[in-house]
């Protein structure tokens, strides 16, 4: 067996955290784009010339020529597997089953993922991009329920697929220019305290937008809680589980998957392509903080009932929005005077 070169992304990535630099660094450098960086670490691109030359000038000792040489070995390498397999692009086929989203942890390794794929939904079809709605949700259903880490992907799946053939005509069109006004007062919708209320404003913000909202059960042990994706056609769809424990928390994830649409963070990419990685979701939630909050509020400060009404006023935000913010910042769940002002719901309120 072929021992298997590490992703050059993953090299890079490497050097980047034994010299304290971040991806940010090395897009400065390169004079490329963030996006880019993300896709190089994420193994979604080749190595270019200009972020060769940018990591050398950020890191002296890594030459721009050990680089190229070793991505052109890794990319032979990648050309020989997709052979071994009968493959034309790997990447179109790990993205359309969405491996990277389902394996996190090995979101580096294309080879892996594949092989992954392959073993989960059969290489013909992996080969072919198909999925047996009826057969395949059956099956991976059944696994959900014992815990099977799977269960993420059946519910994107089974979402979509439930929602397009609930509305095959009904689907909405985006429009950008009405969703860009209308984002700039999205805080103003936050006040809703209750789950109808909020899933009602949702849905209209969503609709006055061409944006396809839809709110569905979650299926056993899956962990997905919202998600914002693009199909082949350009529609723009916005997916929210019954997950959420409280109405706070459902509102930051919805605005979150707004940026998301907002950045354009799946242009051009088909249905179920995830191309954003843990680092640009983290960016995305300090985008919805900063949306909020602005950049001025220290975390590390205690905050009593009476501050965080204060800061809520002065921001024009609901206080429980802004109690939510601390808990999410702060990583405390349990303080009895930040929880008082969330507005928490169960399961049969939704109804």
């Amino acid at each position: 067996m072929i021992n298997r070169l590490l992703s050059t992304g993953q090299i890079i990535n490497g050097y980047l955290e034994e010299n304290g630099k971040t991806l940010y660094d090395l897009a400065h450098n390169s004079k490329v784009s963030a996006r880019s960086i993300y896709r190089l670490l994420n193994d979604e691109c080749k190595l270019s010339d200009s972020v060769a030359l940018g990591m050398n000038a950020l890191i002296p000792e890594v030459s721009a020529e050990f680089l190229l040489s070793y991505d052109a070995k890794y990319q032979l390498q990648k050309t020989m597997f997709e052979k071994d397999n009968d493959v034309v692009d790997l990447e179109k086929h790990i993205d359309f089953f969405k491996m990277k989203k389902l394996y996190p942890e090995i979101k580096n390794d294309s080879f892996s993922l594949f092989e992954k794929a392959k073993e989960i939904f059969g290489h013909k079809n992996v080969l072919e991009n198909k999925i047996d709605a009826s057969s395949f949700l059956s099956y991976q259903y059944s696994q959900a329920k014992n815990q099977d880490e799977n269960s993420a992907l059946i519910w994107l799946v089974a979402t979509y697929k439930e929602f397009v053939n609930l509305q095959p005509s009904g689907l909405l069109s985006f429009n950008r220019n009405t969703f860009v006004d209308a984002f700039s007062s999205l805080s103003s919708l936050c006040g809703a305290t209750s789950i109808k209320s909020t899933i009602f404003n949702m849905r209209d913000f969503c609709e006055t937008c061409g944006i396809n909202f839809y709110f569905r059960p979650s299926i056993p042990n899956s962990r997905v809680k919202s998600v914002a994706l693009k199909d082949k056609d350009g529609k723009i769809f916005i997916f929210v589980s019954d997950l959420f424990k409280c109405v706070e928390n459902l509102w930051l994830s919805f605005i979150h998957e707004c940026l998301h649409i907002k950045e354009d963070d799946f242009s051009k990419v088909e249905l179920m392509k995830h191309e954003n990685s843990i680092q640009n979701e983290n960016f995305i939630d300090d985008q919805v903080i900063e949306f909020l909050v602005g950049a001025d509020v220290n975390f590390e400060n205690h905050f009593s009932s009476n501050d965080i009404g204060r800061i809520a006023l002065s921001k024009k935000i609901p206080a429980g929005i802004f109690a939510e913010i601390v808990r999410f910042r702060t990583k405390n769940y349990s303080d009895y005077n930040v929880n008082s002002l969330i507005h928490y719901y169960k399961p049969a309120d939704i109804i």
